[in-house]
């Protein structure tokens, strides 16, 4: 199985895969299976298989699963899931964020739509360009301003996601795949353009080292910039080189 998003919750780290959701208590020595009454969402047309699931996050004590078309709730780890959202077929939930009542669904095909009452509605929060390119990859939360990866750029939004503005400069690649911090400094991981750094309004290049520029996730681990390169595997940012 594949590993399309992680989150923390608690002491637990939670994988949403190609074959359901997966949880470890133990530092990932062992995996179970979390994903019952979760539904299949094959879907030939996209050539799916089996319970794919997007995204996953936790807010408090509630999980959120992002799949083709749902995305689906479960209280704490000791009860099934419940749909939360129902969308078009079409619509894969590509990103989520909780905050608070607030719920963020970045979309394949419909761009970023918002809940402000934990799911009980929804509406889409538009973005000009969104239109030439709707995907909305991933969310960032840091000291109550939001960002979002779309397939052509990077906005920002400091109302939980009522409106957003163009936060890209700098950044010349067209898909925004990941985020993530250290500190005071934002980085950002893109899908051919390498990695960047914000520096005040403005992104910066940080791919000295790198090898393709296809980055398909970052994390930090005690203080440190870690980056996974499609063709390379992971790589440790030090000495301003990768």
């Amino acid at each position: 199985r594949n590993i399309n998003s992680f989150c923390s919750y608690g002491d637990t780290l939670l994988a949403a895969t190609t074959a359901g959701v997966m949880m470890t208590s133990n530092n990932g020595d062992s995996w179970i299976d979390i994903s019952a009454n979760l539904p299949d969402t094959s879907f030939s047309k996209l050539n799916l298989i089996g319970n794919t699931i997007y995204s996953i996050t936790a807010n408090r004590d509630r999980i959120y699963a992002g799949t083709r078309s749902a995305v689906y709730y479960r209280d704490n780890l000791q009860y099934e899931w419940t749909e939360i959202l129902r969308l078009e077929d079409d619509v894969v939930v590509f990103s989520l964020l909780a905050d608070t009542d607030t719920i963020l669904v970045g979309t394949y095909t419909k761009g970023i739509l918002r809940s402000v009452n934990n799911g009980i509605t929804l509406q889409n929060t538009y973005i000009d360009s969104l239109n030439l390119n709707p995907a909305c990859n991933s969310f960032f939360l840091k000291d109550n301003v939001l960002l979002a990866g779309t397939g052509g750029n990077v906005y920002k939004s400091n109302d939980k996601g009522a409106s957003w503005k163009s936060a890209e400069s700098g950044i010349l690649a067209q898909r925004i795949f990941t985020f993530a911090s250290v500190g005071d400094k934002i980085y950002s991981g893109s899908w051919g353009g390498g990695i960047f750094i914000r520096n005040a309004e403005r992104w910066d290049n940080l791919n000295r080292g790198l090898r393709s520029w296809y980055i398909t996730d970052l994390n930090i681990c005690d203080n440190q910039l870690f980056a996974s390169e499609l063709g390379t595997g992971i790589l440790e940012f030090v000495d301003n080189t990768w």
